[in-house]
């Protein structure tokens, strides 16, 4: 293969496809230039002038963009079986998911979390997970499911798995409990998914000591700068119910902030509102009418968090990164996309088919429920 690829990049093989005259859109320098781009099996073979493939695609001077990367983000909030939610994702341009299923992990435990990298593995994404580091969130809690560090270790293990999930349990980080410090370990040199909303000062030391890499609970700008400083790395929140984009944005532009260290997530994002508007789409283009630089927002959404998550492959139309890509007529308005992964135009998706012989009765225990118990008390009523 790496030959193939050297010698197509050399314009000595022929690839199997080119995108003529295309403006490039350059992450790596934030500029935009014109070029060709070759593309051999599911990987970008070069990026220059090119002639010589099985079929070329003419542009005519139409963008080609990084496809968009969720930074983070919980599938099951959708309501909706992984592939169904895949499919609205990608046709708004996201190729990369990075996901926490914790919420399916508290009914299913390692089951839970099988299901969802089963039931997207043939889907044309890049589905990867987080392992649930707080299953239960907390001790109190009744769940289905108990994941302690063995459990983590097995899921660790499973293909798509990049790190661990949000760290939700804080007073027993600060506390530097022995077993959640064994979980963070676990993933030393991974990247690490924290949740510290308005954590501060000496605690957000500490909290950022224990090994934690990210965070995506800031909804101040005040808040993102000090956790920015601090060597986190942020995911900026526009979801449904959580809507933060604008309060930090607005902060990163009026005082000029490299923004190398942050990304856009959504957490936690309605099928309806994705359908609407999209993911990460919505974000870039936000960003881009409050006065955001182009190019500055889609680094965020393409090369930051590729880097972020350790994806080297991913995040930029350079070439020996895995052809994953958006072609359009406005890299401010990212509509009509055209939605290329491994090098292939995403056309019609059939979703895949929920394979599991899961016996919900023994997850959902709800008593027997008699007429009489939906009557209301009546009550006297006090005369004064």
């Amino acid at each position: 293969m790496k030959k193939k690829l050297i010698e197509t990049a050399r314009g000595i093989s022929k690839a199997d496809i080119i995108f003529k005259n295309a403006k490039v859109v350059d992450v790596l320098t934030a500029s935009v230039y014109e070029a060709d781009v070759a593309v051999i099996d599911d990987l970008i073979a070069g990026v220059g002038v090119y002639t010589n493939a099985k079929k070329i695609i003419d542009l005519k001077g139409k963008y080609i963009c990084p496809a968009f990367i969720n930074s983070h983000c919980h599938v099951e909030s959708s309501m909706a079986m992984p592939s169904v939610y895949c499919i609205e994702e990608l046709s708004w341009g996201v190729t990369t998911l990075i996901t926490d299923p914790h919420e399916i992990a508290n009914v299913l435990g390692i089951e839970g979390v099988s299901y969802m990298l089963e039931n997207t593995k043939d889907m044309p994404i890049n589905y990867y997970v987080q392992v649930p580091s707080c299953v239960p969130a907390t001790l109190f809690e009744h769940s289905g499911s108990r994941l302690d560090i063995l459990a983590i270790a097995q899921i660790a293990q499973m293909n798509g798995v990049l790190g661990m999930g949000e760290m939700m349990n804080v007073p027993a980080v600060l506390g530097a409990d022995a077993d959640v410090l064994a979980k963070i370990d676990w993933f030393r040199n991974r990247p690490i998914d924290g949740h510290a909303p308005q954590l501060t000062g000496r605690d957000l030391q500490g909290y950022i000591a224990a090994g934690i890499t990210t965070d995506h609970e800031a909804t101040t700008w005040q808040e993102a700068k000090e956790k920015l400083r601090s060597g986190m790395c942020v995911l900026v929140r526009q979801g449904s119910a959580s809507q933060n984009l604008e309060a930090i944005i607005e902060g990163v532009i009026a005082e000029n902030i490299d923004t190398s260290n942050m990304a856009f997530c959504t957490d936690d994002k309605h099928l309806a509102d994705i359908h609407k508007e999209g993911t990460i789409r919505y974000c870039v283009v936000k960003a881009i009418e409050m006065g955001m630089n182009p190019l500055k927002a889609i680094q965020m959404a393409t090369i930051n968090a590729a880097r972020i998550y350790g994806l080297k492959h991913l995040g930029a139309i350079t070439v020996g990164k895995q052809a994953d890509f958006i072609v359009c007529d406005d890299i401010t308005k990212f509509e009509n996309l055209d939605v290329y992964y491994k090098g292939q135009k995403i056309e019609r998706i059939v979703p895949n088919k929920p394979e599991w012989n899961y016996n919900v009765d023994s997850s959902v225990n709800i008593k027997d429920i008699k007429i009489s118990d939906l009557k209301l008390a009546k009550k006297k009523i006090s005369s004064y």
